[in-house]
Parts: structure tokens; C-alpha cells; sequence
């Protein structure tokens, strides 16, 4: 079985991720991104909250066309004892342009940025688990998957 070897493997396909492989791949440099679910978003942990500003350092003005929900204008924070909660809020229409956060539906979201992975160069593989990492001297050169296609190797997991 060939050893299938990249610059770069990461593993998971959520928005930190995809980011890190966008990065790389704009670099010039091979990544594939390892995903477990069916789709990048089958799996999410997230709120739904996402702020603009990291994103925006990586891919200029992409909430022009990433799928978001709304721009969120108000905030909220709570400030608990145990016996007892004060809420303070704001609200302010400048969030608007450019929007400060919004809200996404990670299902959609996250297949836009895989989107933008795949243009950049990057090759995302989907319904695979990463089982183990693979060792040589001391160091993490490779990733066990299981898949038929064998396992892969990186200089950087």
C-alpha cells in the first residue's frame, strides 16, 4: 500500500480548521483536512454566534457572501452572585456595517468556508475518523484512518 504524504493534516473540518487549512493552502503548501462527519457542519458544537473579525483578517469581506443568518445588533451580559443576577445590554445599528457578529447555521456555513478551503487548493476527505496518530522517533508523522486508502503522513498534524 503507497504512503500518501501531505505538508500538512487537519483534522476537523469546523471553522478553525477550515481556517488553519485556507491559510496553508494560500501558501502553496498540500493540506487535507480530515472531517468525521457526513458533510463540514454534520458535526457542530457551536452556538451559532460567529464574530466577524478573525475571519475577516483571512478572507476579506466574506460575510458579503458566506451564508449568514442575521447581524446580530445587541448584546447582553448577566453579572451573577449566587442569590442573584444584574443584566446589562446595548444596542447599536453601527454593528450593522460591517457586521460586528451573526448568527450561521453551521450546516451551511461551514460547507461555504470547505468551499473556499477546496478553492484555495486543500482536499477535504469526509466521513472519516482519525483512530490514532502515527509515531516515528519520538515524533507524530502520520495519522491512522482506517479507510481502505491507507493511513497518511505530514511533516505537521
Amino acid at each position: 500500500m503507497s504512503q500518501e504524504k501531505f505538508d500538512c493534516i487537519v483534522v476537523g473540518a469546523g471553522p478553525s480548521g477550515l481556517t488553519a487549512a485556507y491559510i496553508l493552502a494560500k501558501a502553496g503548501l498540500q493540506v487535507i483536512v480530515i472531517e468525521r462527519g457526513e458533510f463540514p457542519g454534520a458535526k457542530n458544537v457551536m452556538g451559532g454566534v460567529f464574530y466577524r473579525y478573525p475571519l475577516d483578517q483571512v478572507i476579506p469581506e466574506f460575510w458579503k457572501t458566506a451564508p449568514i443568518e442575521r447581524v446580530v445588533v445587541e448584546q447582553r451580559m448577566w453579572l451573577l452572585s449566587d442569590q442573584a443576577g444584574i443584566k446589562i445590554g446595548a444596542a447599536d445599528q453601527r454593528l450593522v456595517d460591517p457586521p460586528n457578529n451573526f448568527t450561521v447555521l453551521r450546516a451551511k456555513f461551514d460547507r461555504w468556508l470547505a468551499d473556499q478551503v477546496t478553492n484555495a487548493g486543500a482536499m477535504i476527505i469526509t466521513d472519516t475518523v482519525v483512530e490514532d496518530v502515527i509515531k516515528k522517533d519520538g515524533k507524530i508523522v502520520g495519522v491512522k484512518t482506517g479507510r481502505e486508502e491507507g493511513d497518511l503522513y505530514a511533516d505537521c498534524i
